[in-house]
């Protein structure tokens, strides 16, 4: 990925996170190291880049929702987990998804 499409993605973001009234203060180096991430910080599938509507499309989720768009508060995160996620924390959702391959429902 490029620094100009990495820009891009930051503006997006930024203009995301302004348009639902939430804090940004991310930086381009936090962006950089989140688009080149390999796997999902939930689930640790493997990440891509390329098709949107993939499951294990690369999308940024916020680890407290109460929080914005800030460095310490953004990972990488399939979007199959981040579009369930919905309020539930980061760790109940770990805690599903890992019941959930246990039993073989995944």
């Amino acid at each position: 990925m490029t620094d100009i499409e990495i820009a891009k993605r930051l503006v997006r973001t930024e203009h995301s996170a302004s348009s639902r009234g939430k804090e940004f203060n991310m930086t381009f180096k936090k962006m950089k190291a989140l688009l080149s991430t390999k796997t999902c910080y939930i689930t640790g599938v493997e990440l891509q880049t390329e098709d949107e509507k993939a499951d294990n499309y690369l999308t940024l989720e916020r680890l407290d929702n109460e929080q914005g768009y800030i460095d310490s508060n953004v990972v990488a995160c399939s979007s199959y987990i981040n579009k369930k996620k919905g309020d539930l924390t980061v760790q109940e959702v770990k805690d599903i998804y890992n019941a959930m391959k246990k039993k073989k429902i995944l």
